[in-house]
């Protein structure tokens, strides 16, 4: 919870005063939730507090830097340890002590704006949903309803993209023309109509309009497809794919395991590579003599044993680096075939392989999984056809797609096998009810359905087993998008939309290169789920809300838009060239700010309320055309007159008086749309022995990794960074350290918390900073050494990436 209070100045702490169940009360200020400088504070000064659980656990100064609180408490000279678990400060301290050993990330410095937000989702509608009202409800007497026409005065506040998709040149690298319309720039109407439904349900708390009921939110791989009793899992061959649409069918057999080694020794004709593959065999018998002592071990309760087994097995497979680098020499090959591979076996060794799409006789078709990260006894599938066909419902290839539409095999092809997930207990499968889902690796994506992280009444009104819609549905009509949807809903629109037409003397920006956005990815924990802790956000937890697009206050060159400011980089950390053959980097003209345009939209039979919404969702900032996240296509209106079918003046109530509009979402749109400073997609830099990498996956990778629990495929947390020599805070230059030591080491390491995009607060837009934009983790530092039992990397220095770097 965040809310306002004033500064207290106490004898040994600061105070704040806050709302109790029974009044108000003075709360100390500890030193693990100080997040402002001593010399900024005084007495009376507002500030923003954040409570968790009744704690609190972050207090700043709206309007001056945030920076990392104090971690070590103050030790009096000749404190006991019995009496420092005595004073105050300790029995204050929240329970989950892990927050006092790292530092907010703020410490990076480099602060910036995420170029997404989100405004909540209510816990409750803000009103019941009614029986569809027929387009002819005002040919009734007394009917109570309006029909008429908005005009609309449109004023661009920054520079707009509505390019003409038909003007593209024939180059690798597009070129695009502004839309226009007898030489008028025109915004389609299908887009206002767009627009206006997203922001009238978010204003009213309404249902969704387009989710796909087989969405399921993956972050990474959380599930691993395994046989029962060590047994292979089951695999099969793709007859005939499905789609959401349809179902399809795969072929059922026998499965099996082959050594990556046994491949190799195959492809090793000439017998040149014969003394590694030897080393590595010998290595791989040992291993499975350490694993089965350290089974007897576990069984017997010998955690010594355990512990002295398993650094053995972990030596001995880095050890093996060299050959198992040689196996995957000789069988890249196999990787980069496309098509099916069939292998002949003789005992335990390959006979012969072959590639095709029909099955040689007394053949296996072999399943290659992707290049290892550790290919230490690594082993691929086989697979054995009985000639048994399945039927697999659409179902699952729907939620095979959604899984994965981030993957790098976003679809099934005919003769791609894949492995099943069936229920537990499952040996043989006799009927599609016991196959769970379909997978391309063994390690799987689960991931969690979206239909069971939202509330009911944000659900759309397609999925609702009621005849009841929200007005936002009344208003903008219902085509049912799902074959699975109920029988017979459809719902008229009473609102028809003219194009926005901006006048021709609008000036043109002539084209410029812009970075083609990639879709956000809806499963990324630290930005997507609804838990400010960096330490607890999971997989389990809720969606935060609808997504909303931040402004900007650069202009002019500096523009978050221009490809300058946010270019592609090559290996090596170059910015390529916008011309080139690159398909994601395109070209196009921008309408420039201050341009005048007009619209109007027709309605009918609507009630009071839902015009009340409409017209507020016409009184407030607007997001129009491409380019959103990249702080282009603000709007304004400058003019509004509504009108009857008869010409007449129309009046409605105020916004603020209508029953659907809640006026606390209301300031909080408005709010989002207040410019904010450095606005751009999160970016960081990676020095590691192959190249230097630049982008956003980087700065993702490394502030906002979850932790993940590879026995039970759960992620619970984000995990931190670490630096041995301490982080240098850019805003005052000072050197901050907190408690944690290198086992290995005698010197003080600085964990940094992972990062969560924080809460939106509407008293203080510019209060939700990232940081680390552009800094630079250098993994080829001969300080850098691996770090707890966690293998942590410890970075001695982090700095924002320069060209000198490179």
């Amino acid at each position: 919870m965040i809310e306002k209070a004033n500064l207290i100045k106490g004898k040994k702490f600061w105070q704040v005063k806050l709302k109790t169940k029974k009044g108000s009360q003075n709360f100390p200020v500890f030193d693990q939730a100080k997040y402002f400088r001593e010399e900024d504070a005084e007495d009376g000064l507002e500030v923003t507090v954040t409570r968790e659980k009744g704690q609190i656990i972050k207090v700043t100064i709206p309007g001056k830097p945030e920076t990392a609180p104090s971690l070590v408490p103050k030790k009096s000279s000749g404190m006991t340890r019995t009496n420092a678990a005595n004073n105050q400060y300790t029995r204050q301290q929240p329970k989950d002590t892990t927050l006092m050993q790292q530092s907010f990330p703020g410490v990076l410095g480099e602060p910036f704006h995420n170029p997404y937000t989100f405004i909540p989702f209510m816990d409750n509608p803000v009103t019941e949903k009614t029986e569809h009202t027929p387009l002819s409800a005002d040919d009734s007497a007394n009917h109570g309803y309006h029909t008429g026409i908005i005009r609309l005065e449109i004023q661009t506040d920054s520079p707009l993209m509505s390019h003409d998709n038909g003007t593209a040149n024939k180059s690798n690298h597009k070129s695009y023309q502004m839309l226009t319309i007898d030489k008028n720039v025109v915004v389609p109407a299908t887009t206002i109509k767009g627009f206006l439904r997203n922001l009238t349900t978010l204003l009213s708390g309404g249902p969704l309009h387009t989710l796909d009921e087989n969405t399921h939110l993956c972050q990474g791989r959380d599930i691993q497809i395994q046989g029962e009793n060590g047994e292979a899992p089951f695999l099969s061959r793709i007859a005939d794919p499905g789609d959401v649409f349809r179902d399809g069918s795969i072929q059922l057999g026998e499965s099996g395991f082959i050594s990556t080694l046994i491949l190799a020794r195959f492809m090793d004709k000439q017998d040149r590579n014969k003394a590694d593959l030897d080393r590595l065999e010998n290595a791989m018998k040992n291993y499975e003599q350490l694993k089965k002592e350290r089974k007897t071990a576990r069984e017997a309760n010998n955690t010594g044993l355990v512990k002295r087994l398993t650094g053995q097995m972990k030596r001995l497979s880095n050890s093996c680096n060299r050959q198992v680098g040689t196996v995957e020499k000789l069988i890249k090959g196999l990787r980069e075939k496309s098509g099916p591979i069939w292998v002949l076996l003789h005992g335990d060794q390959v006979k012969e392989i072959r590639y095709g799409d029909s099955r040689p006789e007394d053949y296996w078709q072999l399943k290659i999984s992707g290049r290892p990260v550790q290919g230490f006894n690594k082993k691929e599938g086989l697979f054995w056809s009985n000639g048994q066909k399945m039927t697999i419902p659409s179902k699952l290839w729907a939620e095979y797609a959604s899984r994965n539409m981030h993957g790098s095999q976003k679809t099934f092809k005919k003769n791609d096998l894949v492995w099943l997930e069936v229920k537990r207990g499952c040996r043989k499968i006799t009927d599609p009810s016991q196959i769970i889902s379909l997978q391309w690796a063994r390690w799987g994506k689960k991931g969690n359905s979206v239909l069971k992280l939202i509330k009911e009444h944000v659900k759309p009104d397609w999925l609702s087993k009621e005849k009841e819609i929200h007005p936002v549905t009344n208003m903008f009509g219902l085509g049912s998008p799902s074959p699975r949807s109920r029988d017979g809903l459809s719902v008229a629109s009473k609102l028809r939309f003219d194009n926005l037409v901006f006048d021709r003397d609008a000036k043109i920006l002539p084209c410029r290169p812009i970075a083609a956005l990639a879709s956000p990815h809806p499963g990324c924990l630290a930005f997507y789920r609804d838990n400010p802790d960096p330490k607890s956000v999971s997989s389990a937890d809720s969606l935060k809300g609808y997504k909303v697009y931040r402004t900007t206050k650069e202009d002019g060159k500096a523009g978050p838009w221009n490809y300058d400011v946010q270019p592609i980089y090559k290996p090596g950390g170059k910015a390529i060239f916008p011309a080139g053959d690159r398909e994601n980097v395109f070209s196009s003209e921008l309408l420039a700010p201050g341009a005048k345009g007009y619209l109007e939209i027709s309605f009918r039979s609507l009630t009071k309320d839902e015009l009340s919404l409409l017209m507020a969702a016409c009184s407030v900032p607007w997001r129009l055309g491409g380019g959103k996240p990249l702080g282009l296509g603000l709007c304004r209106v400058t003019g509004s007159k509504v009108v009857n079918e008869f010409g007449e003046n129309l009046e409605y109530d105020a916004p603020e008086f209508s029953k659907l509009v809640d006026k606390k979402r209301l300031d909080y749109w408005i709010a989002s749309q207040e410019p904010v400073a450095k606005l751009r997609y999160p970016r960081a830099a990676i020095t590691n022995r192959r190249n230097l990498s630049r982008g956003g996956h980087n700065w993702f990778s490394k502030m906002a990794k979850p932790k993940q629990d590879h026995d039970q495929g759960s992620f619970t947390g984000l995990s931190p960074i670490y630096s041995t020599n301490g982080l240098k805070i850019e805003a005052d230059k000072s050197i901050i350290s907190c408690e944690g030591r290198n086992e290995h080491e005698n010197e003080t390491a600085t964990p940094v918390s992972g990062s969560v995009l924080p809460e939106f607060n509407p008293g203080d837009p510019s209060a939700d900073l990232l940081y680390g934009y552009d800094i630079h983790f250098n993994e080829t530092m001969r300080e850098e050494r691996e770090f707890n039992r966690q293998k942590t990397k410890c970075y001695p220095r982090l700095k924002k990436f320069s060209g000198n770097d490179s």
